[in-house]
């Protein structure tokens, strides 16, 4: 007998939390990602499908294509066009300045880093301040290097327009750094 139907799969409780760390810039969530062999297939199938771009980032690992592809339907593109850009390691600067950052009208198209790191950065980051953060402190979890955190402040500056970012730390830890969040360095 043929199945007609997607099976359903827990993606709920992923995107919850994913939604809490997105409330919560740079504190990290636990995910419980049995369902799937490693958290960046339970991230991108909680959040990419057929109507999303990607583009994987030049140094990941090239079966990341093929997998991402068979389990969402999205299609790989260009850094320029692309919905969500997936990185393994640092970004270079030039690729998250090459990012869609929405427009005035939709500032919904601005593109959504996903970044794959064995753990987090060791050195201390900027000051961060904005919506979900109660007072002005350098983050609990710190995702990136130097040279990212400036252009991450560059790029978010004409806020609602710009680029968000979901860290993937290690096998179970995700933190991300909203558009939203101001950046003092």
């Amino acid at each position: 007998m043929t199945t007609r139907f997607t099976p359903v799969l827990p993606t709920q409780p992923v995107y919850r939390r994913l939604l809490q760390a997105m409330a919560h810039p740079c504190r990290p969530e636990s995910l419980e990602t049995e369902a799937w062999s490693s958290l960046l297939l339970a991230v991108v199938q909680t959040l990419l499908d057929h109507e999303v771009t990607f583009c994987l980032h030049p140094g990941t690992p090239v079966e990341w294509e093929d997998e991402i592809f068979t389990r969402t339907k999205s299609v790989k593109t260009d850094v320029t066009q692309a919905d969500y850009l997936i990185v393994k390691g640092a970004c270079p600067v030039e690729d998250l300045t090459a990012l869609k950052r929405g427009n005035p009208l939709f500032p919904d198209q601005g593109a959504t880093v996903i970044q794959v790191l064995d753990q987090a950065v060791a050195e201390t980051g900027p000051v961060i301040s904005g919506p979900g953060l109660q007072t002005a402190a350098p983050p609990v979890c710190n995702p990136l290097t130097r040279e990212e955190w400036s252009a991450y402040r560059s790029i978010n500056q004409e806020y609602p327009l710009g680029i968000d970012l979901i860290s993937l730390i290690g096998t179970d830890t995700v933190c991300a750094l909203p558009r939203s969040t101001r950046i003092q360095i």
